[in-house]
Order: structure tokens, then sequence, then C-alpha cells
């Protein structure tokens, strides 16, 4: 396997884990790709949406970049959604993202 297969591998891993199981290195890195993708993280999402959580920030901020590509919307326009109750649980972002996605497109087309 190439070094850029790794690389890759390591990336996905990254995205479709819980942050608290990220190494050091892994976390930087994916921490540094989402401040080029999302306005205002971390200093927004860790006081104004995770309560100074920085686990649960960059868990919030692994959902939006999901949702955003699938649906345009972010975990703020899915208020009713339990998003702690899934951190919490342990659920990957992406997996819970997913479900919110599917449950707000059937909504947005009944």
């Amino acid at each position: 396997m190439t070094t850029e297969h790794q690389t890759m591998r390591q990336r996905v891993a990254a995205i479709n884990c819980h942050p608290a199981q990220l190494e050091g290195e892994q976390r930087a890195a994916l921490e540094e790709r989402i401040r080029r993708r999302l306005p205002g993280y971390p200093d927004q999402y860790v006081t104004q949406y995770a309560n100074g959580d920085a686990d649960f920030a960059l868990w919030l901020a692994l959902v939006d970049l999901r949702l955003t590509r699938q649906i345009w919307l972010t975990h703020r326009d899915i208020a009713d959604r339990p998003w702690r109750d899934d951190y919490d649980a342990g659920r990957d972002p992406i997996d819970a993202a997913d479900e919110a996605a599917e449950a707000e497109a059937g909504q947005l087309f009944d």
C-alpha cells in the first residue's frame, strides 16, 4: 500500500470515530482540516455549542461537515436531535449525522 493510501485511510478513520479515541497527531491533523472548512471552529463550537467541551465540539464539527454535504444543514438546524446523547453514547459522528439527515430529509419531502 502506498503512503498516499495509508494517509487517506488514516483520515477516514479519524473522521469515522469518536474524538475521545483520537491520538494527538491524528487529532491535530483533523482539527486543522476542520478549521479550513468550518468558520467558527474551534472557538465558536467550544464556547457556544459544546459548553467548553473540546471533544464534543470536534464531534459536532464532524457532524456539521457531514450534514452540510448531504442536506445543507448543520446540527443547529436540527435542534430536536439529542446530539449530546449521541456523543455520550459513543456514537461516531458520521453515523449520527447520517441518521439525522435521513430523518430530516424524510420530513422535508413528506
